[in-house]
């Protein structure tokens, strides 16, 4: 009897989340972004506790995006790439069938949050000084003509 009742639980979140994100994505589309920062910045808090599928930590990402072009352009990008990389770590095949999936005018997006997540997850090791060439000009002498 639990197990059925933790199913219907989760079964319940689940729709209950994919709803908070369709309606999340409804506001962008109709300009309420105060709304639909909103409910993302919710959507996010709450995954803390209850992660969620790749899929919806794909939706959500792409959410904080398109309200990074409005407001706070910083946070969100930052949310949205955290966001992207928590997609892989939930399902890696399903993020990637997800991220796949999406329109072409979707991609500058995606290809953003992936050079952010590159970055994140592979710094550049500064303690190799080959990674900053210096100055390859020779000095001349001022003198000359």
């Amino acid at each position: 009897m639990a197990a059925a009742l933790l199913t219907v639980w989760s079964c319940d979140t689940a729709v209950s989340r994919n709803d908070e994100l369709t309606a999340a994505e409804q506001a962008v589309d109709t300009h309420n972004y105060r709304g639909a920062q909103t409910a993302c910045d919710r959507l996010l808090e709450q995954s803390a506790g209850e992660p969620l599928s790749a899929a919806q930590y794909g939706r959500l990402s792409l959410l904080f995006m398109r309200l990074s072009e409005i407001d706070a352009e910083h946070e969100n990008v930052g949310q949205a790439t955290q966001c992207y990389l928590k997609a892989f770590d939930a399902d890696a095949d399903s993020a990637r069938a997800y991220y796949s999936s999406l329109p072409l005018e979707m991609s500058s997006y995606v290809e953003m949050m992936a050079s952010l997540s590159r970055a994140i997850t592979s710094p550049a090791d500064i303690s190799d000084d080959s990674w900053c060439e210096t100055d390859s000009i020779p000095a001349t002498d001022s003198h000359e003509h």
